[in-house]
């Protein structure tokens, strides 16, 4: 690992193409793409967007975001978006907080804290690297004492020492341009899937209500197009600056409102209900089982990077 940080650390560019493959073909990286991304399994279809098709999203709207970066930072900044989501569970949000639930006397489980995890003690990737993957800078307790404690997020305490790394990397930057890169890729991918679900009339009705109309109307006449294509065409339209900046506050608002009649929209057609049954159901029992089955050297902590690495499918078929 010290060989491959000071690697990094030189900018050997051909290094981090060595990552990023080393990444692609791990399963934790394939199995983004059995994994919800905003319609639940149960309802989904090859129309709707995948975590893995998400994630390549990301990776492509980058470019979007980082125009001041040079081809070293850009390298990082892709493969901070490959990794971004390679820590969610099966069944989304609500395979999250079953986890969360079942490992409240362990540390909890977070899927930001999943991915730096993956990143540092399964993929073995440089300190540099697993940094990326910090999206709170707050450790978890290990002990959440209830069932019903909120999911909190952060990292674990087993990479805690990476958030002091992380300081000195100064890595802020970088994680801003994935940050954005994947608030648009997945309020357009939202967007493309509700309409492909319900039709755009109810959705542009909800946009009504936001100062946000203009913008939908625009990714709903491009949808056949690239999620990139119609970022691209939204941020130059509505939130780049005559300098080619984004206004931050104005972006950040509108994604918000985006997030809001997205979970409306989960919740008001019984998406959110139903996926949450299936999820409890399912991951609760190979939890248990494999509690029950489980040799004394063998840690909770295991059990979960087990159960949340596998895609939907497979939960059911080992249900």
């Amino acid at each position: 690992m010290l060989v491959l940080d000071k690697a990094v650390r030189e900018k050997n560019i051909e290094k981090l193409l060595e990552i990023e493959e080393r990444i692609s073909k791990s399963w934790y990286y394939s199995s983004l793409r059995g994994k919800t991304q905003f319609i639940p399994y149960h309802f989904r279809s090859a129309a709707h967007y995948t975590r893995m098709k998400h994630t390549n999203d990301v990776i492509s709207c980058i470019r979007l975001f980082g125009s001041g970066l040079n081809e070293f930072e850009l390298g990082l900044c892709r493969i901070a978006g490959m990794l971004h989501d390679i820590g969610h569970p099966p069944f989304g949000h609500s395979g999250e907080r079953v986890l969360n639930e079942l490992m409240a006397e362990y540390g909890g489980f977070e899927s930001n804290a999943q991915s730096v995890r993956i990143a540092y003690q399964h993929l073995e990737l440089p300190n540099l690297i697993s940094s990326l993957c910090i999206k709170y800078n707050h450790v978890i307790p290990i002990c959440t004492c209830s069932q019903n404690a909120p999911l909190i997020k952060g990292i674990y305490e087993s990479e805690n020492f990476l958030l002091t790394l992380s300081r000195n990397y100064d890595l802020e930057e970088l994680k801003a341009v994935v940050n954005y890169a994947d608030e648009i890729s997945y309020t357009i991918s939202d967007i493309k899937d509700m309409v492909t679900e319900r039709g755009s009339m109810s959705l542009l009705e909800s946009y009504r209500k936001t100062d946000y109309l203009d913008v939908c109307k625009v990714i709903i006449e491009m949808i056949n197009q690239s999620t990139t294509q119609i970022a691209s065409t939204i941020l130059t339209q509505f939130f780049f600056n005559s300098k080619g900046h984004i206004n931050l506050s104005t972006f950040q608002d509108f994604t918000r409102c985006a997030a809001v009649i997205s979970k409306q929209f989960l919740i008001e057609h019984e998406y959110a209900m139903k996926e949450d049954e299936y999820s409890r159901q399912i991951l609760s029992c190979l939890f248990e089982s494999l509690m029950q089955r489980r040799q004394e050297s063998v840690l909770a902590r295991n059990i979960v990077d087990l159960i949340s690495s596998l895609t939907e499918q497979q939960t059911l078929t080992y249900y």
